[in-house]
């Protein structure tokens, strides 16, 4: 593929779990990000209209901290995506790198080849003994806002992301937080079809709201707020709230566990500030800040020395023994569909790349284009 949508192709610079990623191109010479979709999705009619719908409000997403939905389309049966290119670097990457005071990292091992329930999901290559050695609170706090009022923009106008994570975010050169795949935010209902076809998880497991693995039809933006929640509390603590690493595994921890307080893994953290992240975790999206608008007032409560507005005590939830059942139930069978599927994806994955001539990528280098630092440019995963 040379050009698509009046967009010329230089190289590709990702592979996604819904796409790939390629630099480009338009006629004015400025850079851009192509995500071309995969075929095999551009074939769900329910996905495709979603995809068109989130893409049109992505494109009215005019925030400096977010990353801008130039335009999209479809060429040739291939759907697209055309988003501003932006030099930086992923929160994911920057857990990544190791601290002066802590041993080298040993070589991340290669990741699944399925999204399998059964296989450990990475959080990031981090030596475990690293944990509670995150990014000082100082430069983490103004992140979190940054992304919070990006976040109020986007439930301004409908949008909500469903799969906010560090590798989802990246920090550019002016140390501002940017967000970016609003224009291929998920939505559960429309995509099960693929996952059945796939074994594709929706969203991202360690940062997945209880409400998402639940599978309901309308999250809204408290479900951002949870994964900013999970998020702020790996950048802090140097891990992620839960430790799978399963995908069955992260679906009973977010609905039934309570992490330790992020104070308590990483005393620098400021004891008001984990009592915010404490709220934003809550397993109820009731007991959480209720729009973005309302945790950012908590961020300068914090900054001004006060404590947050509500006062909240982690608690788990009740559940009665059907809905454990339900739940139990939900993840054997997601294991099954992602057993049996993981050939079938695996199969088609290589008929596919059979038929495509090979690609000779060169150094690595960061772009706009979020993923682990070890591949030469990762997509996001959507």
């Amino acid at each position: 593929m040379s050009a698509i949508g009046g967009y010329e192709i230089e190289r590709p610079i990702g592979q996604g779990g819904m796409g790939t990623v390629y630099l480009a191109r338009g006629a004015d010479g400025v850079a851009v990000a192509v995500k071309v979709l995969h075929p095999q999705f551009g074939g769900i009619d329910a996905y495709v209209q979603r995809f068109q719908r989130e893409a049109e409000l992505a494109e009215r997403l005019a925030h400096p901290n977010g990353v801008r939905v130039l335009t999209h389309g479809q060429e040739d049966g291939l759907h697209y995506l055309v988003m501003e290119f932006v030099e930086g670097q992923t929160l994911l990457e920057m857990l990544c790198v190791p601290r002066q005071d802590s041993p080298p990292d040993a070589p991340p091992s290669a990741p699944p080849q399925a999204d399998d329930a059964t296989a450990p999901i990475p959080v990031s290559p981090r030596r475990r003994d690293s944990a509670g050695k995150g990014l000082p609170p100082e430069r983490v706090m103004p992140w979190l806002r940054q992304i919070a009022h990006v976040l109020q923009a986007a439930a301004d106008i409908g949008l909500v992301h469903r799969d906010l994570k560090p590798g989802n975010i990246i920090i550019d050169t002016d140390d501002q937080a940017r967000v970016l795949d609003f224009g291929l935010a998920k939505d559960t209902a429309a995509l099960s079809k693929a996952l059945s076809i796939t074994g594709q998880s929706l969203g991202t497991p360690p940062y997945m709201s209880p409400e998402q693995f639940e599978g309901a039809r309308d999250v809204d933006s408290r479900s951002d707020l949870y994964s900013l929640g999970a998020t702020a509390y790996h950048l802090l603590t140097g891990r992620a709230p839960f430790a799978g690493p399963t995908q069955a595994a992260y679906m009973r921890q977010h609905l039934d566990e309570i992490p330790p307080a992020a104070c308590a893994v990483n005393p620098a953290v400021p004891r008001h500030l984990s009592r915010v992240i404490d709220r934003l975790l809550a397993k109820d999206p009731a007991d959480r800040h209720q729009t973005p608008a309302e945790l950012i007032e908590d961020l300068d409560r914090i900054e001004r020395g006060r404590a947050p507005l509500r006062r909240y005590r982690p608690r788990r939830p009740r559940r009665n023994g059907l809905r454990h059942t339900l739940v139990g139930a939900a993840a054997v069978v997601a294991l099954v569909l992602a057993v049996v599927n993981a050939w079938r994806w695996q199969r088609a994955a290589s008929a596919e790349a059979a038929r495509r001539p090979r690609v000779v990528m060169g150094p690595a280098r960061h772009t706009g284009v979020p993923g682990p630092p070890t591949a030469p440019v990762v997509a996001p995963p959507s």
